[in-house]
Protein backbone atom coordinates (compact mmCIF):
# COMPACT_ATOMS: atom_id res chain seq x y z
CA UNK A 1 0.00 0.00 0.00
CA UNK A 2 1.37 3.60 0.00
CA UNK A 3 3.00 5.57 2.45
CA UNK A 4 3.19 8.96 2.88
CA UNK A 5 6.96 9.84 2.37
CA UNK A 6 9.44 11.48 4.63
CA UNK A 7 11.92 10.34 7.60
CA UNK A 8 11.05 7.20 9.57
CA UNK A 9 12.68 5.60 12.01
CA UNK A 10 12.60 2.05 11.14
CA UNK A 11 12.28 -0.15 14.13
CA UNK A 12 12.30 -4.56 13.82
CA UNK A 13 9.43 -5.62 16.16
CA UNK A 14 11.12 -8.63 17.07
CA UNK A 15 14.45 -7.48 18.32
CA UNK A 16 13.37 -4.09 19.33
CA UNK A 17 16.45 -2.74 17.53
CA UNK A 18 16.46 0.11 14.73
CA UNK A 19 17.97 0.14 11.18
CA UNK A 20 21.27 2.35 11.41
CA UNK A 21 24.73 2.32 9.59
CA UNK A 22 27.81 0.75 11.15
CA UNK A 23 31.22 -0.53 10.46
CA UNK A 24 32.48 2.84 9.22
CA UNK A 25 28.99 3.98 7.78
CA UNK A 26 28.69 1.42 5.13
CA UNK A 27 27.02 -1.51 6.31
CA UNK A 28 23.48 -1.64 7.28
CA UNK A 29 22.17 -3.35 10.50
CA UNK A 30 19.72 -3.17 13.60
CA UNK A 31 21.38 -1.24 16.49
CA UNK A 32 19.69 -0.35 20.88
CA UNK A 33 20.91 3.17 20.37
CA UNK A 34 19.37 5.43 17.28
CA UNK A 35 19.52 9.55 17.23
CA UNK A 36 19.21 11.12 14.31
CA UNK A 37 20.49 9.04 11.68
CA UNK A 38 16.95 7.90 10.04
CA UNK A 39 15.85 6.91 7.07
CA UNK A 40 14.34 8.50 4.31
CA UNK A 41 11.28 6.70 2.40
CA UNK A 42 11.27 8.12 -0.95
CA UNK A 43 8.65 7.33 -3.86
CA UNK A 44 10.68 5.54 -6.52
CA UNK A 45 9.67 7.88 -9.89
CA UNK A 46 7.53 5.35 -12.42
CA UNK A 47 6.49 2.60 -10.30
CA UNK A 48 4.51 2.05 -6.97
CA UNK A 49 7.57 1.36 -4.82
CA UNK A 50 9.74 3.43 -2.42
CA UNK A 51 13.49 3.32 -1.95
CA UNK A 52 15.15 3.59 1.07
CA UNK A 53 17.95 6.21 2.11
CA UNK A 54 20.15 7.09 5.81
CA UNK A 55 19.43 10.42 6.26
CA UNK A 56 22.78 10.95 7.52
CA UNK A 57 24.87 9.06 5.20
CA UNK A 58 22.56 9.36 1.94
CA UNK A 59 23.26 5.59 1.09
CA UNK A 60 20.21 3.19 0.50
CA UNK A 61 19.17 -0.17 0.83
CA UNK A 62 20.37 -2.72 -2.05
CA UNK A 63 19.08 -4.96 -3.79
CA UNK A 64 21.01 -8.16 -2.02
CA UNK A 65 23.24 -8.95 0.15
CA UNK A 66 27.51 -8.35 -0.24
CA UNK A 67 28.10 -11.92 1.68
CA UNK A 68 26.83 -12.29 5.11
CA UNK A 69 26.49 -8.08 5.22
CA UNK A 70 24.30 -5.51 3.67
CA UNK A 71 26.41 -2.37 2.71
CA UNK A 72 24.87 0.55 1.66
CA UNK A 73 24.81 2.02 -2.10
CA UNK A 74 24.70 4.59 -4.38
CA UNK A 75 21.20 5.68 -5.78
CA UNK A 76 21.79 3.73 -9.13
CA UNK A 77 21.70 0.39 -7.38
CA UNK A 78 19.47 1.05 -4.88
CA UNK A 79 16.33 -0.98 -4.21
CA UNK A 80 12.92 -0.71 -4.77
CA UNK A 81 10.60 -2.04 -2.08
CA UNK A 82 6.82 -2.56 -1.55
CA UNK A 83 5.58 -1.87 1.79
CA UNK A 84 2.98 -4.11 3.22
CA UNK A 85 1.31 -2.46 6.08
CA UNK A 86 0.11 -5.43 8.58
CA UNK A 87 -1.76 -2.76 11.28
CA UNK A 88 -1.19 -0.03 12.90
CA UNK A 89 2.73 1.26 12.02
CA UNK A 90 3.22 -2.95 11.63
CA UNK A 91 4.80 -3.38 7.74
CA UNK A 92 6.49 -6.26 5.32
CA UNK A 93 9.43 -4.16 3.62
CA UNK A 94 9.17 -6.68 0.34
CA UNK A 95 11.79 -6.32 -2.56
CA UNK A 96 9.50 -5.04 -5.61
CA UNK A 97 8.61 -7.79 -8.27
CA UNK A 98 10.25 -10.42 -5.55
CA UNK A 99 8.93 -12.70 -2.86
CA UNK A 100 12.14 -11.53 -0.59
CA UNK A 101 11.42 -9.78 2.18
CA UNK A 102 13.93 -7.51 4.90
CA UNK A 103 14.86 -9.27 8.09
CA UNK A 104 17.47 -9.76 10.59
CA UNK A 105 18.89 -13.00 10.65
CA UNK A 106 21.34 -12.82 13.19
CA UNK A 107 20.02 -12.02 16.33
CA UNK A 108 21.71 -14.63 18.39
CA UNK A 109 24.67 -12.57 17.51
CA UNK A 110 26.38 -10.91 20.89
CA UNK A 111 26.80 -7.20 20.16
CA UNK A 112 25.64 -3.96 19.59
CA UNK A 113 24.33 -4.56 16.20
CA UNK A 114 22.30 -7.02 14.11
CA UNK A 115 23.38 -7.00 10.70
CA UNK A 116 20.41 -6.66 7.92
CA UNK A 117 19.61 -9.11 5.54
CA UNK A 118 16.61 -10.63 3.16
CA UNK A 119 14.87 -14.03 3.12
CA UNK A 120 12.53 -15.83 1.03
CA UNK A 121 10.83 -17.73 4.33
CA UNK A 122 7.09 -18.25 3.68
CA UNK A 123 6.30 -16.91 6.97
CA UNK A 124 8.30 -13.80 7.43
CA UNK A 125 9.94 -14.63 11.44
CA UNK A 126 11.46 -11.30 11.94
CA UNK A 127 10.44 -9.39 9.33
CA UNK A 128 7.85 -6.95 11.14
CA UNK A 129 9.24 -3.56 11.25
CA UNK A 130 7.46 -0.43 12.49
CA UNK A 131 7.85 2.61 11.03
CA UNK A 132 7.66 5.83 12.99
CA UNK A 133 7.10 9.11 10.98
CA UNK A 134 9.88 11.90 12.01
CA UNK A 135 9.56 14.59 9.60
CA UNK A 136 7.92 14.87 5.78
CA UNK A 137 12.10 15.17 4.49
CA UNK A 138 12.46 12.79 1.90
CA UNK A 139 15.72 14.66 0.76
CA UNK A 140 16.81 14.81 -2.84
CA UNK A 141 13.91 13.79 -5.85
CA UNK A 142 15.35 10.73 -7.85
CA UNK A 143 16.00 10.02 -10.99
CA UNK A 144 14.31 6.78 -12.29
CA UNK A 145 16.78 4.42 -14.02
CA UNK A 146 16.41 2.55 -17.16
CA UNK A 147 14.85 -0.52 -17.95
CA UNK A 148 13.56 -0.84 -14.26
CA UNK A 149 11.41 -4.34 -14.43
CA UNK A 150 9.53 -3.71 -10.89
CA UNK A 151 5.42 -3.20 -11.62
CA UNK A 152 4.50 0.28 -12.73
CA UNK A 153 1.77 1.95 -10.86
CA UNK A 154 -1.07 3.13 -13.19
CA UNK A 155 -2.78 6.45 -12.65
CA UNK A 156 -5.79 4.74 -12.39
CA UNK A 157 -4.94 1.45 -10.49
CA UNK A 158 -5.81 1.44 -6.89
CA UNK A 159 -3.58 0.77 -4.17
CA UNK A 160 -3.73 -2.16 -1.44
CA UNK A 161 -6.61 -1.57 1.04
CA UNK A 162 -5.52 -1.63 4.79
CA UNK A 163 -7.36 -5.02 5.00
CA UNK A 164 -5.39 -7.06 2.25
CA UNK A 165 -1.60 -7.64 2.59
CA UNK A 166 -1.29 -10.39 4.60
CA UNK A 167 1.00 -12.08 3.17
CA UNK A 168 0.68 -15.83 3.86
CA UNK A 169 -1.80 -15.44 5.94
CA UNK A 170 -5.60 -16.55 5.38
CA UNK A 171 -6.66 -13.28 8.00
CA UNK A 172 -5.48 -10.76 10.49
CA UNK A 173 -5.86 -13.61 14.14
CA UNK A 174 -3.77 -15.97 12.30
CA UNK A 175 -1.22 -12.79 11.47
CA UNK A 176 -1.02 -11.73 15.00
CA UNK A 177 -1.06 -14.82 16.48
CA UNK A 178 2.23 -15.84 14.48
CA UNK A 179 3.87 -12.77 15.28
CA UNK A 180 2.90 -12.37 18.54
CA UNK A 181 3.36 -16.25 20.12
CA UNK A 182 5.82 -17.53 17.41
CA UNK A 183 8.02 -14.86 16.22
CA UNK A 184 9.55 -13.32 19.31
CA UNK A 185 13.28 -14.58 20.38
CA UNK A 186 13.51 -12.45 23.27
CA UNK A 187 10.63 -11.08 25.78
CA UNK A 188 8.09 -9.42 24.42
CA UNK A 189 8.62 -5.36 23.73
CA UNK A 190 6.18 -2.81 24.85
CA UNK A 191 5.34 -2.52 21.47
CA UNK A 192 4.33 -6.18 20.96
CA UNK A 193 2.14 -5.97 24.25
CA UNK A 194 -0.02 -3.23 22.86
CA UNK A 195 0.08 -5.51 19.71
CA UNK A 196 -1.49 -8.48 21.58
CA UNK A 197 -4.32 -5.82 23.21
CA UNK A 198 -5.41 -5.11 19.70
CA UNK A 199 -5.07 -8.66 18.81
CA UNK A 200 -7.04 -9.97 21.71
CA UNK A 201 -9.87 -6.88 21.13
CA UNK A 202 -10.03 -7.85 17.40
CA UNK A 203 -10.87 -11.44 18.15
CA UNK A 204 -14.09 -10.39 19.97
CA UNK A 205 -12.43 -10.97 23.80
CA UNK A 206 -14.15 -8.64 26.65
CA UNK A 207 -12.10 -7.31 29.64
CA UNK A 208 -9.24 -6.52 27.02
CA UNK A 209 -6.53 -4.64 29.98
CA UNK A 210 -4.59 -1.68 28.69
CA UNK A 211 -1.10 -1.02 28.33
CA UNK A 212 -1.44 1.22 31.17
CA UNK A 213 -2.77 -1.29 33.50
CA UNK A 214 0.65 -3.60 32.35
CA UNK A 215 2.71 -1.12 32.97
CA UNK A 216 1.10 -0.35 36.60
CA UNK A 217 1.59 -4.08 37.17
CA UNK A 218 5.05 -3.87 36.25
CA UNK A 219 5.45 -0.87 38.25
CA UNK A 220 4.50 -2.78 41.54
CA UNK A 221 6.19 -5.74 40.66
CA UNK A 222 9.62 -3.87 40.42
CA UNK A 223 8.98 -2.00 43.69
CA UNK A 224 8.33 -5.53 45.90
CA UNK A 225 11.34 -7.02 44.50
CA UNK A 226 13.11 -3.96 45.87
CA UNK A 227 13.76 -2.16 42.24
CA UNK A 228 12.90 1.43 42.03
CA UNK A 229 12.95 1.00 38.02
CA UNK A 230 9.74 2.92 37.72
CA UNK A 231 9.08 3.91 33.60
CA UNK A 232 12.61 3.34 33.14
CA UNK A 233 12.29 -0.10 31.83
CA UNK A 234 15.19 -2.66 30.29
CA UNK A 235 15.26 -6.03 29.86
CA UNK A 236 15.74 -8.08 33.11
CA UNK A 237 18.13 -10.52 31.29
CA UNK A 238 20.64 -7.63 30.45
CA UNK A 239 24.16 -7.67 31.31
CA UNK A 240 26.02 -4.53 33.40
CA UNK A 241 28.35 -2.13 31.67
CA UNK A 242 31.77 -3.69 31.80
CA UNK A 243 34.27 -2.31 34.54
CA UNK A 244 37.28 -0.33 32.86
CA UNK A 245 40.90 -1.50 32.77
CA UNK A 246 42.64 0.11 35.79
CA UNK A 247 45.46 1.96 35.09
CA UNK A 248 48.09 1.06 37.18
CA UNK A 249 51.13 3.74 36.69
CA UNK A 250 48.20 6.45 35.82
CA UNK A 251 49.45 10.25 37.07
CA UNK A 252 48.39 13.52 36.34
CA UNK A 253 51.54 15.31 35.03
CA UNK A 254 51.25 13.02 32.11
CA UNK A 255 47.25 12.58 32.09
CA UNK A 256 45.98 13.20 28.19
CA UNK A 257 42.29 13.08 27.70
CA UNK A 258 41.50 12.08 23.77
CA UNK A 259 41.48 14.82 21.64
CA UNK A 260 37.33 15.06 21.22
CA UNK A 261 37.85 16.77 18.10
CA UNK A 262 39.18 14.01 16.13
CA UNK A 263 37.29 10.73 18.27
CA UNK A 264 33.77 11.74 17.97
CA UNK A 265 31.42 13.31 14.94
CA UNK A 266 31.65 16.44 16.02
CA UNK A 267 33.08 18.35 13.25
CA UNK A 268 31.65 17.93 10.07
CA UNK A 269 30.70 19.17 6.60
CA UNK A 270 27.95 19.60 5.08
CA UNK A 271 27.49 20.21 8.75
CA UNK A 272 23.38 19.79 9.51
CA UNK A 273 21.53 18.76 13.06
CA UNK A 274 22.14 15.37 14.56
CA UNK A 275 23.86 12.92 17.41
CA UNK A 276 26.09 11.94 15.41
CA UNK A 277 26.97 9.15 18.48
CA UNK A 278 29.32 5.91 18.64
CA UNK A 279 29.09 3.35 21.10
CA UNK A 280 31.13 3.92 24.30
CA UNK A 281 34.06 1.91 25.28
CA UNK A 282 34.46 0.91 29.33
CA UNK A 283 37.23 2.26 29.53
CA UNK A 284 36.23 5.99 28.67
CA UNK A 285 33.19 6.72 30.60
CA UNK A 286 34.88 9.05 32.51
CA UNK A 287 38.21 11.03 31.48
CA UNK A 288 40.79 12.52 33.53
CA UNK A 289 43.42 15.25 32.02
CA UNK A 290 46.42 17.20 33.34
CA UNK A 291 44.40 20.22 34.59
CA UNK A 292 41.92 17.87 36.99
CA UNK A 293 42.92 19.94 40.01
CA UNK A 294 41.78 23.35 38.49
CA UNK A 295 38.86 21.69 37.25
CA UNK A 296 37.84 20.41 40.77
CA UNK A 297 39.19 24.00 41.94
CA UNK A 298 36.50 26.04 40.03
CA UNK A 299 33.52 23.51 40.14
CA UNK A 300 34.03 24.03 43.70
CA UNK A 301 33.79 27.64 43.66
CA UNK A 302 30.65 27.94 40.90
CA UNK A 303 28.88 25.75 43.53
CA UNK A 304 29.44 27.72 45.95
CA UNK A 305 28.68 31.30 44.00
CA UNK A 306 25.84 29.96 42.38
CA UNK A 307 23.82 26.93 44.18
CA UNK A 308 20.99 25.97 43.03
CA UNK A 309 21.07 27.67 39.55
CA UNK A 310 23.96 24.67 38.91
CA UNK A 311 23.46 21.87 41.71
CA UNK A 312 19.95 20.99 42.44
CA UNK A 313 17.94 17.37 42.39
CA UNK A 314 14.23 17.21 42.37
CA UNK A 315 12.48 14.34 44.86
CA UNK A 316 11.82 11.89 42.29
CA UNK A 317 15.69 11.76 40.89
CA UNK A 318 16.92 12.16 44.55
CA UNK A 319 17.84 8.16 44.55
CA UNK A 320 19.18 8.01 41.44
CA UNK A 321 21.90 10.52 42.81
CA UNK A 322 22.84 8.15 44.91
CA UNK A 323 22.87 5.66 42.22
CA UNK A 324 25.21 7.66 40.28
CA UNK A 325 27.67 8.46 43.32
CA UNK A 326 27.95 4.59 43.35
CA UNK A 327 28.82 4.04 39.87
CA UNK A 328 31.17 6.81 39.60
CA UNK A 329 32.92 5.92 42.78
CA UNK A 330 33.13 1.97 41.12
CA UNK A 331 34.62 3.51 38.20
CA UNK A 332 37.22 5.81 39.68
CA UNK A 333 38.56 3.59 42.22
CA UNK A 334 39.13 0.58 39.29
CA UNK A 335 40.29 3.23 36.61
CA UNK A 336 42.44 4.90 38.42
CA UNK A 337 43.63 3.28 41.50
CA UNK A 338 46.56 5.48 42.13
CA UNK A 339 44.40 8.34 42.88
CA UNK A 340 41.66 6.84 44.28
CA UNK A 341 40.90 4.15 47.43
CA UNK A 342 37.77 1.97 47.75
CA UNK A 343 36.79 2.55 51.09
CA UNK A 344 34.89 -0.80 52.71
CA UNK A 345 35.01 -1.89 55.64
CA UNK A 346 32.57 -4.04 57.99
CA UNK A 347 32.37 -2.60 61.74
CA UNK A 348 31.84 -4.41 65.00
CA UNK A 349 28.34 -4.41 64.89
CA UNK A 350 28.46 -6.17 61.29
CA UNK A 351 27.06 -2.95 59.46
CA UNK A 352 28.93 -2.47 56.41
CA UNK A 353 30.58 0.52 55.09
CA UNK A 354 31.75 1.75 50.98
CA UNK A 355 32.99 4.98 50.04
CA UNK A 356 36.17 6.32 49.06
CA UNK A 357 39.27 8.61 49.74
CA UNK A 358 40.91 10.67 47.33
CA UNK A 359 44.52 11.02 46.94
CA UNK A 360 44.39 14.31 45.72
CA UNK A 361 41.97 16.63 47.37
CA UNK A 362 43.26 14.01 50.38
CA UNK A 363 39.16 13.86 51.39
CA UNK A 364 37.36 11.06 52.84
CA UNK A 365 33.57 9.92 51.72
CA UNK A 366 31.99 6.78 53.75
CA UNK A 367 28.37 5.70 53.92
CA UNK A 368 26.65 2.55 55.43
CA UNK A 369 26.79 -0.11 52.19
CA UNK A 370 23.80 0.38 49.06
CA UNK A 371 22.74 3.48 51.27
CA UNK A 372 24.98 6.02 49.69
CA UNK A 373 23.64 10.30 50.28
CA UNK A 374 21.30 10.85 48.04
CA UNK A 375 20.37 14.10 46.18
CA UNK A 376 22.44 17.25 46.17
CA UNK A 377 24.52 15.96 48.76
CA UNK A 378 25.60 12.80 46.56
CA UNK A 379 25.82 15.41 43.27
CA UNK A 380 28.31 17.22 46.06
CA UNK A 381 30.41 14.37 45.89
CA UNK A 382 31.06 13.32 42.78
CA UNK A 383 31.91 17.12 41.84
CA UNK A 384 34.49 16.34 43.99
CA UNK A 385 35.80 13.34 42.29
CA UNK A 386 35.46 14.04 38.79
CA UNK A 387 35.94 16.74 36.20
CA UNK A 388 32.49 16.21 34.17
CA UNK A 389 29.15 17.71 34.39
CA UNK A 390 26.42 15.32 34.95
CA UNK A 391 22.64 16.16 33.72
CA UNK A 392 19.99 13.64 34.85
CA UNK A 393 16.53 12.96 33.32
CA UNK A 394 14.40 10.20 33.01
CA UNK A 395 10.75 9.52 31.49
CA UNK A 396 7.20 10.53 33.13
CA UNK A 397 3.78 8.98 33.16
CA UNK A 398 2.95 11.42 30.05
CA UNK A 399 5.85 9.05 27.87
CA UNK A 400 8.42 12.20 28.03
CA UNK A 401 11.77 12.89 28.80
CA UNK A 402 11.93 15.66 31.94
CA UNK A 403 15.41 17.12 32.88
CA UNK A 404 14.87 15.97 37.05
CA UNK A 405 18.53 17.36 38.12
CA UNK A 406 22.36 17.29 38.13
CA UNK A 407 25.06 19.17 38.42
CA UNK A 408 26.08 21.42 35.67
CA UNK A 409 29.28 23.77 36.77
CA UNK A 410 30.11 24.20 33.44
CA UNK A 411 27.95 25.02 30.91
CA UNK A 412 28.56 27.99 28.96
CA UNK A 413 25.52 29.41 28.15
CA UNK A 414 22.86 28.46 30.13
CA UNK A 415 21.68 27.43 33.93
CA UNK A 416 20.79 23.58 35.29
CA UNK A 417 17.96 26.03 37.37
CA UNK A 418 16.59 27.09 33.41
CA UNK A 419 16.26 23.54 32.32
CA UNK A 420 15.12 21.17 35.84
CA UNK A 421 11.55 20.10 35.28
CA UNK A 422 11.51 21.03 31.41
CA UNK A 423 10.48 18.55 28.98
CA UNK A 424 13.13 17.72 26.46
CA UNK A 425 11.00 19.39 23.66
CA UNK A 426 10.89 22.30 25.77
CA UNK A 427 14.31 22.38 26.69
CA UNK A 428 15.25 22.07 23.26
CA UNK A 429 13.08 24.85 21.75
CA UNK A 430 16.05 27.15 21.06
CA UNK A 431 18.04 24.39 19.18
CA UNK A 432 17.34 24.71 15.23
CA UNK A 433 15.64 21.14 14.04
CA UNK A 434 15.80 19.53 16.88
CA UNK A 435 12.38 19.11 17.72
CA UNK A 436 11.15 18.52 14.37
CA UNK A 437 13.95 16.43 13.20
CA UNK A 438 15.23 14.52 16.28
CA UNK A 439 13.23 15.11 19.13
CA UNK A 440 10.56 11.58 18.39
CA UNK A 441 13.60 9.36 17.61
CA UNK A 442 15.56 10.53 20.59
CA UNK A 443 13.26 10.31 23.23
CA UNK A 444 11.73 6.93 21.86
CA UNK A 445 16.20 5.73 21.83
CA UNK A 446 16.15 6.98 25.48
CA UNK A 447 13.49 5.07 26.74
CA UNK A 448 14.59 1.89 25.10
CA UNK A 449 18.13 2.35 25.91
CA UNK A 450 19.83 -0.55 28.21
CA UNK A 451 22.10 -0.16 30.70
CA UNK A 452 24.52 -2.22 29.31
CA UNK A 453 25.05 -0.43 25.91
CA UNK A 454 26.11 3.73 26.66
CA UNK A 455 27.33 5.69 24.02
CA UNK A 456 28.90 8.68 23.54
CA UNK A 457 28.51 12.17 21.31
CA UNK A 458 29.99 15.88 21.38
CA UNK A 459 28.91 19.08 20.68
CA UNK A 460 31.08 21.99 19.74
CA UNK A 461 31.15 26.42 20.07
CA UNK A 462 33.72 29.05 19.53
CA UNK A 463 34.09 30.96 22.63
CA UNK A 464 36.24 34.15 23.24
CA UNK A 465 37.43 33.40 26.92
CA UNK A 466 38.09 30.09 28.99
CA UNK A 467 35.40 30.56 31.32
CA UNK A 468 33.79 27.27 31.65
CA UNK A 469 31.06 28.44 33.58
CA UNK A 470 29.92 31.18 31.18
CA UNK A 471 31.60 32.11 28.30
CA UNK A 472 31.72 35.94 27.59
CA UNK A 473 30.08 35.50 24.28
CA UNK A 474 26.76 34.18 25.90
CA UNK A 475 26.78 37.41 28.32
CA UNK A 476 27.31 40.29 24.92
CA UNK A 477 24.48 42.30 24.45
CA UNK A 478 22.31 41.90 21.81
CA UNK A 479 23.85 43.09 18.32
CA UNK A 480 27.44 43.06 20.58
CA UNK A 481 30.40 42.17 18.42
CA UNK A 482 33.66 39.84 19.71
CA UNK A 483 36.99 41.97 20.51
CA UNK A 484 39.40 39.19 21.30
CA UNK A 485 42.09 38.52 18.97
CA UNK A 486 40.80 35.47 16.50
CA UNK A 487 43.85 33.34 17.51
CA UNK A 488 43.14 34.02 21.26
CA UNK A 489 39.22 32.62 20.47
CA UNK A 490 38.94 28.64 21.32
CA UNK A 491 37.02 25.74 20.15
CA UNK A 492 34.77 24.49 22.70
CA UNK A 493 34.04 20.38 22.80
CA UNK A 494 31.68 19.31 25.25
CA UNK A 495 32.20 15.17 25.09
CA UNK A 496 29.18 13.60 26.19
CA UNK A 497 28.11 10.08 27.08
CA UNK A 498 24.52 9.25 27.96
CA UNK A 499 23.87 6.21 30.19
CA UNK A 500 21.07 4.77 31.58
CA UNK A 501 21.54 4.13 35.23
CA UNK A 502 20.19 0.39 36.11
CA UNK A 503 18.36 0.72 39.24
CA UNK A 504 16.23 3.65 38.47
CA UNK A 505 16.52 3.86 34.99
CA UNK A 506 17.24 7.69 34.90
CA UNK A 507 19.68 8.62 31.94
CA UNK A 508 22.85 10.47 33.28
CA UNK A 509 24.18 12.57 30.89
CA UNK A 510 27.95 13.63 31.45
CA UNK A 511 29.57 16.48 30.05
CA UNK A 512 33.27 17.30 30.13
CA UNK A 513 34.47 20.26 28.14
CA UNK A 514 37.46 20.78 26.66
CA UNK A 515 39.12 23.81 25.30
CA UNK A 516 41.96 24.84 22.72
CA UNK A 517 42.93 28.07 21.38
CA UNK A 518 42.85 28.75 17.86
CA UNK A 519 46.40 29.51 17.43
CA UNK A 520 46.96 26.00 18.65
CA UNK A 521 44.42 24.24 16.95
CA UNK A 522 46.50 25.67 13.52
CA UNK A 523 49.55 24.82 14.53
CA UNK A 524 48.56 20.82 14.86
CA UNK A 525 45.62 20.69 13.30
CA UNK A 526 45.30 19.81 9.69
CA UNK A 527 42.58 21.15 7.74
CA UNK A 528 40.62 22.39 10.52
CA UNK A 529 40.64 25.66 9.94
CA UNK A 530 39.57 24.94 6.10
CA UNK A 531 36.73 22.93 7.61
CA UNK A 532 35.81 25.63 10.36
CA UNK A 533 35.58 27.84 7.80
CA UNK A 534 33.52 25.84 5.63
CA UNK A 535 31.21 25.25 8.08
CA UNK A 536 30.48 28.61 9.40
CA UNK A 537 30.53 29.93 5.64
CA UNK A 538 27.82 27.20 3.83
CA UNK A 539 25.88 25.80 6.70
CA UNK A 540 22.39 26.72 7.19
CA UNK A 541 21.93 30.41 8.83
CA UNK A 542 19.42 29.22 11.35
CA UNK A 543 22.55 26.68 12.55
CA UNK A 544 25.53 29.27 12.64
CA UNK A 545 23.13 31.80 14.11
CA UNK A 546 22.70 29.12 17.23
CA UNK A 547 26.48 28.97 17.07
CA UNK A 548 26.40 32.57 17.34
CA UNK A 549 28.61 33.06 14.27
CA UNK A 550 27.37 36.37 13.84
CA UNK A 551 29.30 37.72 16.77
CA UNK A 552 32.66 37.08 15.64
CA UNK A 553 32.53 35.17 12.17
CA UNK A 554 33.54 38.80 10.12
CA UNK A 555 36.60 38.78 12.17
CA UNK A 556 37.43 35.04 12.38
CA UNK A 557 37.00 34.62 8.40
CA UNK A 558 40.24 35.48 7.15
CA UNK A 559 42.27 34.19 10.02
CA UNK A 560 40.86 30.73 9.50
CA UNK A 561 41.97 31.73 5.77
CA UNK A 562 45.50 32.96 7.21
CA UNK A 563 45.78 29.71 8.88
CA UNK A 564 45.04 27.53 6.23
CA UNK A 565 47.61 28.80 4.17
CA UNK A 566 50.02 29.00 6.92
CA UNK A 567 49.74 24.78 7.24
CA UNK A 568 49.99 24.51 3.44
CA UNK A 569 53.26 26.60 3.68
CA UNK A 570 54.82 24.23 6.62
CA UNK A 571 53.87 21.12 4.11
CA UNK A 572 50.58 19.95 6.79
CA UNK A 573 48.16 19.63 3.99
CA UNK A 574 48.69 20.46 0.25
CA UNK A 575 45.68 22.08 -0.36
CA UNK A 576 43.51 20.48 -2.32
CA UNK A 577 42.37 18.15 0.26
CA UNK A 578 38.53 18.00 1.02
CA UNK A 579 38.24 19.46 4.72
CA UNK A 580 35.82 17.02 6.07
CA UNK A 581 38.60 14.28 5.70
CA UNK A 582 40.59 16.08 8.29
CA UNK A 583 40.65 13.30 10.65
CA UNK A 584 42.35 11.10 7.84
CA UNK A 585 45.41 13.71 7.54
CA UNK A 586 48.70 12.29 9.49
CA UNK A 587 49.44 14.59 13.05
CA UNK A 588 53.12 14.89 13.10
CA UNK A 589 53.69 14.01 17.37
CA UNK A 590 56.20 17.01 17.58
CA UNK A 591 53.74 19.20 17.06
CA UNK A 592 50.27 18.22 18.91
CA UNK A 593 49.19 20.60 22.07
CA UNK A 594 47.03 19.49 24.84
CA UNK A 595 43.55 19.78 24.14
CA UNK A 596 42.95 21.48 27.37
CA UNK A 597 43.91 25.21 27.87
CA UNK A 598 43.09 26.22 31.06
CA UNK A 599 45.15 29.11 33.68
Amino acid sequence: MTISPGTYIICDTDSDKVIDYYSGSSRIGTWDCHYGENQRIKPYPGTSGYAIQNAMTSKYIPTKTDGSYMNGVGEDNCGIFTLERQFKGFYLIKLMGTSTHLNHPYTELDGPYFPVGFTDKAVPLGCFWELDKISDDVGSILKPRRNISAHVLSPSQPTTPPSQGLGPYIDEAHLYTDMLFNMPRQPFTRVQRIAALDWARKLGAINVPTIESFDECERRLEAALGSNNNLGRHRATSAPFPLPDPLPDFSLENARTRDYIYVNKTLRYPYYQTMAHQPLSPNNWIELSASYEWYLAEKKRVIEEQGKKVIDSLPENDAACGELLELVVEFMTTRYPTLFDRLTETMQDGKELDGVYSHVTKERYQWVKSCPPEGVEGLKIISRLTENDFSMAREREDGHIYFVGGLVAFPGSYLLSEKIGKSMHDVHVPVPHFNQKLLVSVERALKRMDPSAPFERSSWEIVDDNNLFTHNIAQLPEGGKCTVDPGDMYLRVDRQVLRKLPRSGVIAFTAHPIIKRMRDIKQDSPLVPALLAKILEESPKDLTDYKNAPIYYAELKPWLEEATKDQISRGLIKGDEKPQDFRHIPRPVDILVPPVAVP
